[in-house]
């Protein structure tokens, strides 16, 4: 495709190759980065490049704006997937790690399940969903059994925590190690010297609760308690809050916590409970856990939950 300009450029816009060039011919680096080529010329390098003009002159992909590239031959293509079942032949897609074991014919004929088929229902699961109700053999829905659906609970901790990937660190890598991902407010708050693990609440929940952007706030419920900042957003459903799991830290200090200590450096997996998300499994379920939210005010002076006392808190040590 060739993106030509809908209009003229505006008062003293300028396109994204413009504005490299200019700030590159000011650090005198000008011609090594447009190799003495203007956006255009650019353009017929990148076409003269690849095979288009075999189908297509220059002159007329310019004028049309676009090439349709044509289908690859019948001869030449990969084998479309599942045709092979579907015409009652051998598989003909390649295997990645081929198992003879996962035929229940033989090797390559029908599909790697117990009846060779494909199944809505699970044969495997089948045999065994009477003694696992987690795992039926039918995809069905299940009610959390730690959710706003278990209604005892909720009265009492009437917050779904959700949990997921965090979004600027790779699990514990980078966290907590005085990197930059910490000048990232979506990350961590830096509120009195300290850096604060956020977490995403509904304005109307913040608002019951007398919650501004950035207040620190105590999350909780009988396993534990976890400092947080407090990320006022709509982002996040009413009753519910969202942080991210794999803070790289854990800073235990004396406080209004079910075991007489609270976690201020936002290591959210305190407050997940210790089974797994199906009976015979070991997925930690993240997503299944009721919290309730406060706001929170440091202590003047922080004790530690080994009896250390510090004042003022001037960076993260990993």
């Amino acid at each position: 495709m060739m993106q030509h300009k809908c209009i003229e450029p505006l008062g003293e816009s300028k396109s994204d190759y413009q504005i490299f060039q200019e700030i590159l011919h000011r650090l005198d680096l000008g011609a090594i980065f447009t190799e003495g080529c203007s956006e255009l010329d650019w353009c017929k390098r990148i076409f003269d490049s690849t095979d288009l003009p075999e189908h297509v002159s220059w002159k007329k992909f310019v004028q049309k704006g676009y090439f349709v590239v044509p289908p690859e031959a019948e001869a030449t293509r990969a084998p479309v997937s599942m045709r092979w079942f579907a015409e009652d032949k051998m598989k003909d897609l390649p295997e990645p790690s081929p198992l003879p074991s996962q035929f229940s014919e033989k090797f390559g004929k029908g599909v790697e399940t117990q009846s060779g088929k494909i199944e809505f229902v699970s044969s495997s699961l089948k045999r065994g969903a009477k003694d696992n109700p987690d795992r039926p053999a039918m995809n069905i829905y299940t009610p959390s059994w730690e959710g706003l659906n278990t209604r005892e609970l909720a009265e009492k901790y009437p917050l779904q925590l959700m949990m997921g990937h965090p979004r600027y660190s790779f699990h514990t890598f980078s966290d907590g190690k005085n990197s930059l991902i910490n000048d990232i407010d979506e990350h961590r708050v830096l509120i009195d010297g300290y850096y604060y693990w956020t977490i995403r609440i509904n304005p109307l929940d913040a608002e019951k609760r007398n919650i501004k952007q950035h207040d620190l706030v105590r999350v909780y419920n009988d396993r534990s308690a976890v400092i947080f900042a407090a990320d006022v957003s709509p982002m996040v459903g009413e009753r519910m809050i969202k942080t991210y799991e794999s803070s790289a830290l854990i800073d235990l200090i004396e406080g209004d916590g079910p075991k007489g200590y609270v976690d201020r450096a936002g290591c959210a997996n305190l407050l997940t409970p210790s089974r797994s998300q199906q009976k015979g499994m070991d997925g930690m379920a993240s997503n299944s856990c009721l919290v309730e939210l406060a706001a929170w005010t440091p202590p003047e002076v922080f004790v530690t939950h080994h009896g250390q006392e510090s004042a003022v808190v001037t960076e993260n040590v990993a």
